[in-house]
């Protein structure tokens, strides 16, 4: 639907052909960077410091909240709300963020694609467990959570961060899909550059090393996890 008509969820979220509007933290862009990237080194520190992995992951989540929170106290336009708000005026819609519909296109076919190998990951790293490992577990007295939370998931963790890293760094090289439906990610930028200004190889150098950092930075978080979780002389 247009604007006007655009479907709402509690008069915060609204959705039309225009993309989908939700709520933001009503901070600079740079400031929304410097806390991603302190989020970045918050987990880092976090799966070094502590024995649990899953423990880290869990106050890395409520950590990251948190720090955004702050940033947003900190660092929000004067005399302005804590959370921008989309609002329809006229016939567009103005605070908030809003992903274009091309985006939104992009996010549910990545989505659908790379979660029905994800799921079998995580089928398999499950189906490796053994069996008595979850039988000793009962016949301790432990309930069906605690040995899903104690036993099963420690032990499958273990088999599914590796490929499931490889899956990630995959379905981040896939955004380049983007291209065929419109949506200006950083590969449909560079072709569009690369034809205005002719500086192929500077412009192809960029990409590269875009690429590069991102898929080595998950590959490097993914190793940090793994050695983590690695039984002692493994």
């Amino acid at each position: 639907p247009g604007p006007r008509q655009a479907m709402s969820i509690g008069d915060a979220v609204f959705f039309s052909n225009r993309g989908l509007m939700f709520p933001v933290f009503n901070m600079p862009l740079w400031a929304a960077a410097v806390a991603a990237v302190l989020t970045l080194v918050l987990l880092v520190a976090l799966v070094l410091m502590m024995k649990s992995t899953l423990k880290a992951l869990g106050v890395w989540v409520v950590g990251s909240i948190v720090l955004f929170i702050l940033f947003a106290l900190i660092f929000k336009p004067a005399d302005e709300p804590l959370v921008s708000v989309p609002a329809l005026q006229g016939l567009r819609f103005r605070g908030g963020i809003t992903a274009s519909t091309e985006l939104l296109a992009m996010i549910v076919g990545i989505a659908l694609y790379g979660s029905s190998y994800i799921a079998e990951i995580v089928r398999g790293g499950l189906s490796e467990v053994k069996k008595g490992l979850i039988e000793a577990g009962e016949s301790l007295g432990m309930s069906g959570f605690a040995v899903w939370w104690k036993i099963k998931l420690p032990m499958a963790l273990r088999s599914i961060m590796p490929p499931l890293g490889n899956q990630w760094i995959f379905m981040m090289k896939a955004t380049t899909v983007g291209i065929a439906i419109g949506f200006s990610d950083l590969f449909y930028i560079v072709s569009t550059s690369i034809t205005q200004s002719g500086q192929t190889l500077e412009l192809i150098g960029i990409l590269m090393i875009s690429f590069l950092g991102i898929n080595y930075t998950i590959a490097q978080i993914v190793n940090l996890i793994n050695a983590r979780m690695a039984l002692k002389g493994h």
